[in-house]
């Protein structure tokens, strides 16, 4: 049986957080989309700014997703979206400790900075058999130093033999937060985007549309 990673969409967090802070946020979603969600949010400091960030996000009822993120400005009829793609690449960040530590903890999250459960850490030497599997609560990895035999590492996700990337544990590092995206995690991105308003919303290509332009619905 396949098992799929779940990703929780970090959407309805901003919007509250927003509202608590004064921020405006405001959503929109595609219309007609029953085995699929395509969502625009877009964050503002305050109602009557003409710029801030968005986020767009993706979900397939076959467990994919997609994600982006950039900034945007408004005009009465148009918006106009920078996507930000500087984050959309494998990468790690250590954290030394200051005292010398005897566990090193690994987290991993994809690009977009969601954080992932169900995986584990190999040696990147095949011939060293030992794994490590991320606690199915926290979805941390915790890794003795005492028992650390390389510091070349590698990511895998849960049920199978894939691997997602090697990485190398710099001297002194307590904490590792991977930064990779599995095979069903896609990102938006490399790109410009108008959105045209029309009504309670706007209209772009969406999700299966095959190239042509659909309907977004302002959400509450």
């Amino acid at each position: 049986m396949k098992i799929r990673i779940q990703i929780i969409s970090i959407m309805p967090l901003l919007i509250i957080f927003g509202k608590m802070f004064g921020q405006d946020t405001a959503r929109y979603s595609q219309e007609n989309a029953s085995l699929f969600s395509n969502v625009y949010t877009f964050v503002k400091d305050k109602k009557t700014d003409v710029a801030g960030i968005f986020y767009q996000e993706g979900f397939t009822d076959d467990g994919q997703t997609w994600y982006g993120k950039g900034t945007f400005r408004e005009t009465k009829n148009k918006f106009y979206l920078d996507f930000d793609t500087t984050g959309c690449h494998n990468r790690i960040i250590a954290a030394g400790a200051t005292k010398k530590p005897d566990t090193l903890y690994i987290k991993w999250c994809n690009w977009c900075g969601q954080q992932q459960i169900v995986y584990n850490i190999r040696y990147t030497d095949a011939t060293n058999k030992t794994i490590y599997d991320a606690d199915w609560q926290t979805g941390i990895v915790k890794i003795p130093l005492a028992d650390l035999k390389d510091r070349k590492l590698s990511l895998y996700p849960f049920g199978g033999n894939r691997k997602l990337t090697d990485f190398v544990i710099p001297a002194g590092t307590e904490k590792i937060t991977i930064f990779a995206n599995d095979t069903e995690m896609h990102t938006y991105g490399g790109k410009t985007e108008i959105l045209k308003r029309k009504g309670n919303g706007f209209v772009t290509v969406g999700m299966w549309t095959n190239g042509k332009r659909t309907k977004f619905v302002k959400r509450n």
